[in-house]
This record gives structure tokens, sequence and C-alpha cells, in this order.
């Protein structure tokens, strides 16, 4: 008797029919939660970076509000130089470029725009959407200590900016009323760019990052609200996320055929990509969040190491000194007056150089400040040679200092113009022998105010002699290099004098010394005479 196969055939069909279904519906199912978590990561790492985007702009608010010198500067004595130069170049150096102080009633006080950001102008920031929202969350926290910082998405000029703002906060208890009775924000901005997002990019393969004003994503595509201080929503963040699941079952659809025959290997295949999609989820999961990590590092260390370095130096500058003086009593060996020396000279040195860089730095950012009031130039000459004298006559060195009767006015700044000639003048003092002269002379010439350094030095081959004027330009001419190493005395001269529109030239050779020669705007006879 035959048997009939056909519901044996039947059964073994519906039976590989529901294993294939059954294999292809956990496949399924497994891929569309692949998709999903890995979409959520996505949107954990677009929220750690914009959180980390807050935490560099949380630390240079904290840095330059909750700090005595900018509370008496700012809301004491309103000092405006001060305010434009730690809110202008200085936080140049630091990379922020965006920088607003607001008084009582949200008066715009102070406003820097590094080139970076030139669509904003003070009318648009002050119409900036978000910003009143932030201001006013700010402004209902009140000031206390610490300082609350807030922050929120603000759009400028048709572009959005992190925004993070904190009330000006003084170290001192017993100023906290004056700050309460006249409140003022300070506000750092940086702009939103999807460049910042590469975590998004290298860690799970996100493309065409954009960022948009409203939500018209596709329906493939993700997005991450980005909001103002009180949690609206004002921008989005939009991008074709990584769908591993999906990209998976598209590779699965060509063996397709073989998964019917070979359902064991096939199951066996699935359960590798598996562990694999799983190892490339964990690790980049992993590497985003170190890159997070570091990344906050180096925020904070970019936030403080100007403000920090600065500190100790005075301090051991301070102490090598009572040390020298004995102060207390005596040290006992005379080797340790001599270490105590050694420590007070290169700390000096060290101070000197970390000055040096951030002057270089607020030149290079062309931060002119007050470099354009009409001045008296032959003052500024003569408190730079009472500050160098005492030098020159340890050194045995003359200076010879002439100036025209009624002064030679000229157009720039005092402070500038007289660093300017004391870095000249010292470097002359250096590379002059004893016995010898440095020349100092001021002269007008029609439109212009001529200053005339002169030394009786070795001088300097012609060929080395634009390396001069050039920082860290490492030649062996003695304006540059010598026993202690670099010297910016010479570009920081020259970066000074251009700042205030003035023109700065040498002449040297080799036996005859060195001149330098300024020119600034004469004063017009008018304003001379007034």
């Amino acid at each position: 008797m035959q048997r009939d196969l056909r519901p044996i055939s039947l059964h073994l069909a519906v039976g590989f029919i529901v294993a294939v279904v059954s294999i292809a519906a956990v496949v399924c199912t497994a891929a569309w939660r692949q998709d999903h978590a890995s979409l959520r990561t996505q949107k954990i790492i677009a929220g750690a970076e914009t959180e980390d985007a807050y935490n560099y702009l949380r630390g240079q608010v904290r840095q330059m509000i909750y700090w005595q010198d900018a509370f008496d500067n700012i809301v004491k004595r309103r000092n405006d130089a001060w305010i434009a130069y730690q809110f202008g170049p200085y936080q140049d150096t630091m990379g922020n470029y965006l920088t607003a102080i607001l008084g009582p009633g949200n008066e715009l006080v102070f406003l820097h725009v590094g080139d970076k950001s030139r669509n904003i102008t003070a009318p648009n920031f002050r119409h900036a959407k978000g910003l009143e929202a932030l201001l006013r969350t700010v402004r209902a926290a009140s000031v206390r200590q610490p300082p609350p910082i807030l922050e929120g998405v603000i759009i400028v000029g048709g572009l959005p900016y992190y925004a993070v703002c904190s009330l000006v906060t003084p170290e001192t208890p017993s100023d906290l009323a004056l700050a309460r009775r006249t409140p003022y924000a300070a506000i750092f901005l940086k702009p939103v760019k999807p460049a910042q997002y590469d975590g998004l990019q290298g860690g799970f393969g996100a493309t065409q990052l954009r960022v948009v004003d409203g939500p018209r994503a596709p329906d493939d595509w993700a997005s991450f609200p980005l909001a103002d201080a009180q949690g609206r929503a004002l921008v989005w963040l939009e991008w074709v996320p990584e769908r591993p699941g999906t990209a998976f079952m598209r590779s699965a659809a060509l063996p397709a055929t073989g998964i019917l025959i070979l359902l064991a290997l096939i199951q066996g295949l699935i359960m590798l990509r598996w562990l694999a999609l799983q190892r490339q989820f964990i690790t980049a999961k992993a590497e985003a969040a170190s890159a997070l990590r570091e990344s906050r590092v180096k925020s904070v260390f970019l936030g403080s190491v100007s403000h920090e370095l600065r500190t100790p130096l005075n301090a051991i500058i301070g102490f090598s000194d009572i040390l020298l003086r004995e102060m207390f009593g005596p040290l006992g060996s005379p080797r340790y007056s001599e270490y105590a020396g050694h420590i007070k000279q290169s700390g000096k040195c060290l101070l000197k150089s970390v000055n040096d860089m951030i002057e270089i730095a607020r030149i290079e950012a062309h931060d002119t400040g007050t470099e354009r009031e009409w001045i008296d130039a032959g003052l500024s000459a003569q408190r730079a040679v009472d500050a160098v004298r005492a030098r020159a006559e340890s050194r045995d060195v003359r200076i010879e200092f002439e100036a025209p009767d009624g002064g030679a006015w000229c157009k720039g700044s005092a402070l500038s113009l007289t660093h300017a000639i004391e870095r000249l003048l010292d470097n002359a003092i250096g590379n002059s022998a004893g016995g010898r002269a440095v020349h100092l002379a001021l002269k007008c010439e029609g439109p212009c105010v001529l200053i005339e350094i002169r030394d009786e030095g070795d001088g300097i081959e012609p060929a080395r002699l634009s390396a001069c004027t050039r920082p860290f330009g490492q030649n062996e001419n003695h304006l540059v290099a010598g026993p202690k190493g670099a010297d910016l005395d010479i570009p920081i001269a020259k970066g000074l004098i251009e700042l205030m529109a003035g023109e700065f030239s040498i002449v040297s050779g080799v036996g005859d010394g060195t001149t330098v020669r300024l020119r600034l705007p004469a004063a017009l006879p008018e304003t001379r005479a007034a």
C-alpha cells in the first residue's frame, strides 16, 4: 500500500513556510529594532555634542563673570576700555568670537563680533529671536553665588547660535546688593554648524547634515530640535541616519533564495552579522563617549589656562622676592639666596613670555582699542626712558633724548606708544657695549611725527632685517635672538605702531649700529593749539 505523501509534503511545506516566515519575521524585527536603537543613539550623540558646545561656553562665562575685577570694571566703574579688551581680543585668543554685555533694562553696553560672524550687528542682535527668552530666564534667576548659567539657541541675522548667559556676579558678598540693583548680563555666542556634529558623521555614518529653521525632513531623515532658554524649538538639526538593520536586509536580499535551501547556514550568518552589528554599535558608542570626555577636558583647559598661568607666576615671583629680602629671618646658606634669585628671574622671564603671547594675539586680532586719540609723543617717550634708565645705568649705557619744544602731538595711544618705545630702547641697550650711547629723537615732519631710536651696536646684515619684525623669526641677529632665546619685543613694537596707523622701519648694517624709525600721524595745527 503506497503511502500518501501529500499530507507529509503539505506539512513539510507548511512547516518550511512557517519556519521561513518566522525567521523572516525575527530578522525584520531585529533590523527594525536595530534601526531604532541606532537612531536613538544618534540623537543622544547629537544632544551630547550640543551640550559640549554649551559646556565650553559655560566655562568661558564662569571665568569672566564670577570675577571681582569684572564686577568692578563693568558694574562699578563701567570701564569701557577694560570691557573692550577682556570681552574682545582677549576672547578672540580663546576662540570666542561673539560676546556681548547688556546692562539694566537690556541696554546693549558692548558687542564684539569676530571676523567669522560679520552678519551680526547691534540692531539685529537686539531683535534676535530667542534673546528675550534667554534674558528673561537669566534675570528671573537673580544674582547669587555661584551665579546660575543658563543657555539656549538664538537666531541673529538669520543664523542660529548657541548662547550662554549669566549675570555679572562679584566674589565679595558685600557687593551682592549692588549687583542685584544694577544687574549686568554677559552673553557668549557660538555658531551652530553641522561640522561640529562629527560624532554623527564619523561614528554613525550620518550624511547630509543641515540646520534648518523649521522641521521639513523627509520620512527617512532624522531630526533633533535645538531649543531656546524656555524650551521652545527654534531650529532643527536634520540628517540622513545610518540604518544598520535596513542595510543588512538589503545585503541579505540577494541570497534570499539560499535562505530557503540552507536555513541553518543562513541562521548562522544572521547571528554572526548580528554580533558584528552589536560590536560596531558598542565600539562607536564608546568612541563617542571618549571623544566627548576629551573635548570637555580641552574646553576647560582652554577656558582657564591664561588666567590660571599668570596667577601662580605672580605668586612665585612674590615669594622669591620675600626670600631674597629675608623678611622673616636669614636663609642660612648663601646658595639659598642665589637660588631664590634664579627662581625670581625665571618667573619674570616666563611671565613676560605669557604677556608677550597675549599681546601678539591682541595685535594679530587687530584690536585697535583706544589707539586713535591725540597724545603727546614726547611725554610717552619720556616715560619709556624713565622705565629703562636703571637698566641702562647698570650696563654703563647713556640715553640721549631729544624732543622738540612744545611737544610732538600725534594720533595714537599713549600707553601703546610708551610700550613700543620702551621695548625698542630695551633692545638697543641690551645690544650696546658699555660706554656707548642710545639715541632717541622726536621730530615733527609735516603730516607725521618721526621717532628715531639708534644704537651703536654691531648692527644686522641687511638680508636679515625682514625677519626681525616677524614673531618667532628665529634668526641670529641681536634684535631677535640672544642668550635667553627668542625675543618678541621688535614684532610687538611693530604691531603696536601699525595698530595706531603708523609706519615702522629698520635700517642697519654690520658694524654700523641699528636705527628704528616710527612715523605716526601728526596733529593738525588747530588740534595742536587746542
